[in-house]
This record gives C-alpha cells, sequence and structure tokens, in this order.
C-alpha cells in the first residue's frame, strides 16, 4: 500500500460481479460453508460482496490520498469459469450471444484505470459503465469493518 500511495495519483480497479446483490445475509463466521450446506451460487456471490464491500471499505481508508477504489462488473462474460457445472454450461450456451467477450470486458476495466473521467472517482460499484448504488448490505460498516478484519487474520496482517 505504501509503494501504491507514493505512486499516486494511482488507482485500484476491483472486478465483481452483479451477482453480489443476491445475498441478503452474509455469514462471516462460516466463509467456508463449514457450518452451512455449500452452493457454487451462494459461495460465489458472497465472494462478490466481499469484492465490493472491500472496495468500499478502502475507498474509505484512503479518502485523504490521492488513491481511487472502485469495482465494476463487465455483465456476464463469456469465459471458462463453471464450466465444470452443468448448469453454468448451459447458462452459457443460452446467454452466449449477448454475453461480452473477454476483451470487451478488459476494455471496461482499462478505461477505469486510465480515463480523465474516473479522475478522483472513488468508492464506486459500476454495472459496465453505469455507475450504481450498491445493497444496503454492502454498505454497511460495520460489517466492512468485520470483513477487513476478518480478512487480516486469515493473510496474518496485523
Amino acid at each position: 500500500m505504501d509503494v501504491i500511495k507514493v505512486s499516486s495519483p494511482a488507482r485500484i480497479i476491483n472486478v465483481c460481479s452483479g451477482s453480489y446483490a443476491a445475498v441478503k445475509k452474509i455469514r462471516l463466521d462460516d466463509y467456508n460453508f463449514d457450518k452451512r450446506k455449500y452452493s457454487w451460487f451462494k459461495a460465489y456471490s458472497e465472494t462478490k460482496l466481499y469484492n465490493v464491500m472491500f472496495t468500499l471499505d478502502l475507498a474509505t481508508r484512503l479518502k485523504n490520498s490521492n488513491v481511487t477504489v472502485n469495482t465494476f462488473t463487465p455483465g456476464f462474460t463469456l469465459t471458462n469459469l463453471g464450466q465444470s457445472l452443468r448448469s453454468m454450461r448451459l447458462i452459457t450456451k443460452l446467454r452466449s450471444r449477448k454475453a461480452a467477450s473477454p476483451s470487451d470486458a478488459a476494455k471496461i476495466a482499462i478505461y477505469f484505470a486510465t480515463s480523465q473521467e474516473m479522475e478522483g472517482v472513488s468508492g464506486k460499484y459500476f454495472m459496465k459503465m453505469d455507475m450504481k448504488e450498491t445493497t444496503e448490505i454492502a454498505q454497511d460498516k460495520k460489517l466492512q469493518k468485520e470483513l477487513w478484519n476478518l480478512s487480516e487474520k486469515l493473510t496474518k496482517v496485523i
């Protein structure tokens, strides 16, 4: 983080998924699904929510620096993610005509990382190129702090 700060102006761009909005309640005490039935979609959606929460919290932590932090979802993108799951293969087949290519998704990230229009914009969530409000759970400052603390504990950063 010190290197990023001294290299400022700098931008941090996190990629997430709109599926984060499907999460109505998180279980930071059970992030590995040890105490509840595993669901690939719940697990995926929760991790994407964590991406959004992390982004919002980091933007707050870097508020007085010249480092911006944002997150975006490129929308449904034609990748190999989840292709071992029959349900994902079916979804991909049904949505492949409307899906973005990986290079189209990358162009969005490059825009956020380099465009003058994004200068000074921080703590925002975008769906493709459109700024959107995040869910209430993503904006919960107490949960953001709990997630940050858990991340430090799990990565042994203190």
